[in-house]
């Protein structure tokens, strides 16, 4: 006992330091977790029992926080000895038998020594040379630029014309930030009571002190989300309530404990939005009030961050949408944060703001800093949740399995304007666009899922790897490896601090222990790279307005009577829109009840998971169909389908032979299954040539310890562009996305190559028959100019590929792709998609009481992850699918399924070329494909053969 109180008194006495008077704000923090329903607080009082010296403070967080509790040791601040400080809390964790003891810092970079106490400081508080831009006097005469360049008027007028409520009437956004002070630019705005968690009232006022850093910051920021136009500043939601709660002091003072608590104030007052215009640290605290705010159905946003590069917390948190900014140009502002975290940017560079400072006029001018571009998108998310209604929302995500707030991050994401030379890599999708936003139909949005059991969304622990990446000169297996769950706060603390010049070079002994000797003498001993490494952000394409399921319910009706017909599928054209539709029971025959014990007799061994199943699924189908059915034999009777007919008639057309995945065995399909159809002669023919020759080269995505279970989608092995060069793995860009968003993966960025550490591999077997066998690993990742994932952009990668060992295994023979537009420029063509379809838990979802994702697993025998094909038409050529599309994708009807991302399109016709690249579908809709044709020069670019 008496040498752990040595201890301790000898770790506190290098990790803990008397403040001056001025400092109270800064005040050390111990963060205390327990377990869900251990007390907190009890834990708190056993460590504060230890600091009794200190004089210590103990409470719970906030009332929805129970398993956190706050120690604060009032007159002292933490040294900037990292080391010394948290094995000041491992100490303590010793001594206490306290699992989960967290120091606190106050992120507070250095201030430029040119910018004296008091002197004003654009938003981000500190001077970091070549961050600032200036005011720009060409802009003086345009004061309300940015909320034209997100075309926030239109919004607004687009849902007044419809009768919505518009501008964020009705919404609440909680600001969390320095306070607010009366200024002409709010006046009229609909301000909340709020509160102030600095003086611990209800007033959150700013005192616009000088010595804060940022006087009037939080009045700034309010005005670009509320203000009534009525002055120089425009917000982008002026009918909209906001809720104040002043947490910080300084925008450069942030305790990440303290914005926890503000967040758990924002949804303990019913907010519908939470906006910080803050950056920092992290803390288990703020991250388990960030997933409250998420489970409750509010959509939180954050600042990137401010000069330092890396993307700071809260907006690094997998359940914070983080948003860039860029100038007037659509040029990224230059002192923005950038990396994998940035999921969308704004206007951030001369934005018209209010200025609000002791003594000043109340006036305003322009401001730069992240913190304008997560305001305006504040008042973007309130346009969109006033105009469709937050229930109905709500009700769109549950539906596709999704938080509101994933919900949000797709839709905003789904129609970002992505301007030429836009780098998706750091800067997310695009920039925000209002109109297009309130536009798009909740229920028409495309999905780029990859495969199965692997996260479709980033995970923290892989952002902060990615982070201790950036602290190591070189990379390693080692780092990859490294168990950092218990030093994740530290790796942070040392990255933001380094970036500002602000902490020792050294470990504590538990990050010592938790890497190897590699890594702790590359953390140790190297500086901070210039740029944190950088991934991709999800982004769907926009729809145009035929493709809702009105226009997938015509086509289904023209296959149902060209089927009765026998006509083939390429003659689908051919058949008028208003064709009789034979007799319900002889277009589904198939579903009849007499018929099914025949049917289940038709499907090969292996199959058939439960014929009982089976038998279930086919009554359903059939009881549901009838009725949409009808409909569809009535005239206006497709525009009165219901979601439950619409459910219905598409799982007719996955089972009916209209559009069959069939599984392969041996790189052959059985074209006497039930479910072959129409296309039994067209697949009879592929097995001969095209089948037999590329499926071998098509493989799995999958974690090295995975399997049809665990993967992210399809690869392809394409041939090099040169004669000798090694052959490429083809996939999609979004597939790659997810990959860097697995725990264990790290990845550093240079020009168009980046190298990847702790990857996954490739099954080329994948097959229902075959044992599981990863022969090859992904080691590095090559990015085809113009690749993201909006409207604008490829949706397509080159994968380096090496041995997962020394045995040097065969590769098959690579696939060749074609450069002939014309194969996808023919709208009936027939086509083939291979590739390995997940189980479709997003598909239809429970509709009017019946579960369709449950009707398809048992349909496909609940064989998911497996190397299928699946014929289909080309629905709408190359160019034909309106002004909203790239010029590349063409549109099919083939059933991919989620794990189909990254899987190439052949044509049935046209031998064993590659046609396009599949990469997104809206489900009983249409799917999209990339024609290779048109994106020759830029897979040629990164070393792909386009013959």
């Amino acid at each position: 006992m008496a040498d752990d109180e040595s201890g301790l008194r000898s770790l506190s006495a290098a990790s803990l330091i008397r403040l001056p008077a001025h400092g109270k704000d800064q005040s050390a923090r111990l963060i205390i977790g327990a377990d869900k329903g251990a007390d907190a607080l009890a834990a708190a009082a056993r460590v504060a029992e230890r600091l009794a010296e200190f004089q210590p403070v103990a409470r719970l967080l906030s009332p929805l926080s129970t398993d956190v509790a706050v120690i604060t040791l009032p007159g002292f601040g933490f040294s900037h000895d990292l080391a010394a400080v948290f094995d000041f809390a491992e100490a303590l964790s010793r001594a206490t038998g306290v699992a989960m003891i967290e120091p606190e810092f106050a992120y507070a970079p250095n201030i430029d020594e040119e910018t004296k106490p008091g002197a004003a400081i654009p938003e981000g508080a500190f001077a970091v040379p070549g961050c600032w831009v200036g005011e720009d006097p060409a802009l003086d005469g345009d004061t309300a630029w940015a909320p034209a360049m997100i075309r926030a008027p239109q919004a607004w007028a687009f849902s007044k014309d419809g009768g919505r409520p518009a501008a964020g009437k009705g919404v609440i956004i909680a600001h969390l930030d320095t306070g607010l002070t009366d200024h002409p630019e709010l006046a009229g705005a609909t301000l909340l009571s709020g509160l102030d968690l600095i003086d611990g009232d209800a007033m959150p006022q700013d005192p616009l002190d000088p010595s804060s850093g940022n006087p009037g910051h939080g009045t700034s920021t309010a005005s670009v989300i509320v203000s009534q136009a009525k002055g120089k500043v425009t917000g982008s939601a002026p009918a909209a309530s906001l809720l104040p709660v002043r947490c910080i002091s300084s925008v450069i003072v942030v305790f990440a404990s303290r914005i926890a608590e503000a967040i758990d104030h924002a949804v303990a007052r019913g907010a519908h939005v939470i906006t910080m215009s803050l950056g920092g640290l992290s803390s288990f605290s703020l991250e388990r009030a960030l997933a409250r705010a998420v489970a409750a159905d509010v959509i939180v946003l954050a600042a990137a961050g401010n000069c330092v590069k890396v993307v700071v917390y809260p907006a690094a948190d997998p359940n914070c949408i983080a948003i860039g900014g860029v100038n007037a140009k659509s040029e990224p502002w230059r002192g923005s944060c950038r990396g994998p975290e940035v999921d969308i940017c704004a206007p951030a560079e001369n934005v018209f703001r209010a200025k609000a400072e002791p003594g000043g006029s109340g006036g305003s001018s322009q401001g730069e800093g992240t913190s304008y571009a997560v305001a305006l998108m504040a008042g973007a998310t309130a346009c969109w949740l006033a105009h469709h209604g937050r229930a109905r929302a709500i009700a769109a995500a549950r539906s596709k399995g999704l938080s509101l707030q994933e919900l949000f991050r797709r839709a905003v994401r789904d129609t970002a304007r992505q301007p030429a030379d836009w780098d998706a890599m750091l800067f997310g999708a695009g920039i925000l666009n209002m109109e297009a936003l309130l536009r798009l139909d909740l229920d028409a949005m495309p999905t780029r899922e990859g495969g199965a059991g692997v996260s479709s969304a980033p995970t923290g622990e892989g952002r902060v790897r990615n982070l201790l990446l950036s602290l190591a000169e070189e990379p390693s297996e080692a780092l990859a490896a490294a168990q950092i769950h218990a030093v994740q706060t530290e790796i942070i603390a040392q990255v933001m601090l380094r970036r500002t010049g602000d902490a020792q070079r050294t470990a504590s002994r538990r990050l010592t222990e938790a890497i190897s000797a590699e890594g702790v003498a590359a953390l140790s001993l190297s500086a901070c790279s210039s740029d944190a490494p950088a991934a991709p952000s999800l982004k769907p394409l926009a729809l145009s307005a035929d493709t809702r399921a009105d226009a997938m319910l015509r086509h289904l009706r023209k296959r149902l009577v060209a089927k009765v017909a026998g006509l083939e599928a390429a003659e689908l054209e051919n058949v008028p829109d208003d064709a009789p539709l034979p007799p319900f029971e002889d277009a589904l025959a198939a579903f009849d009840p007499a018929n099914v014990d025949a049917f289940i007799a038709r499907f090969p061994k292996g199959e058939v998971a439960c014929p009982d199943d089976i038998k279930r699924a086919l009554g359903i189908i059939w009881r549901q169909a009838k009725p949409a059915y009808g409909k569809l034999n009535s005239p206006g009777g497709i525009s009165q389908a219901s979601a439950g007919d619409k459910a219905a008639l598409e799982a007719v057309v996955n089972f009916d032979g209209s559009s069959p995945s069939l599984l392969l065995r041996q790189s052959q399909v059985d074209i006497a299954h039930p479910l072959a159809g129409a296309w039994a002669e067209s697949l009879f023919l592929a097995n001969s040539g095209l089948l037999r020759d590329v499926a071998p080269a098509i493989g799995r995505i999958q974690r090295l310890d995975g399997g049809p279970a665990a993967f992210f989608g399809t690869g392809s092995l394409v041939a090099g562009a040169k004669k000798g060069d090694p052959p490429l793995v083809l996939t999609n860009f979004h597939v790659l996305q997810q990959i860097l968003r697995s725990p264990g993966v790290q990845y550093r960025l240079s020009g168009s190559r980046m190298a990847i550490y702790g990857g996954p591999g490739l099954d080329f077997d994948g097959e229902i028959d075959s044992p599981v066998r990863v022969t090859h690993k992904i080691a590095a990742a090559r990015l085809p100019k113009g690749c993201g994932q909006t409207a604008g952009a490829i949706d397509a990668v080159a994968l380096e590929i090496a041995p997962v060992d020394r045995s040097k295994p065969e590769l098959p023979t690579p696939i060749q792709l074609s450069s002939d537009v014309a194969l996808a420029g023919n709208t009936a063509a027939k086509l083939i998609v291979i590739g390995f379809p997940a189980d479709p838990k997003s598909s239809s979802g429970v509709v009017d009481g019946v579960d369709w994702n449950w009707i398809s697993s048992v349909l496909f025998g609940r064989r998911f992850g497996l190397k299928r094909a699946a014929p289909g038409l080309v629905r709408t050529a190359v160019s034909g699918l309106g002004a909203d599309w790239h010029e590349s994708v063409f549109a099919h009807d083939a059933s991919t399924l989620g794990g189909s991302s990254g899987s190439i399109v052949f044509g049935l016709a046209t031998g064993t070329r590659g046609m396009g690249l599949h990469f997104a579908g809206l489900t009983g809709q249409r799917n999209e494909a990339h024609a290779f044709g048109t994106i020759a020069d830029a897979l040629s670019g990164v070393g792909i053969c386009i013959a």
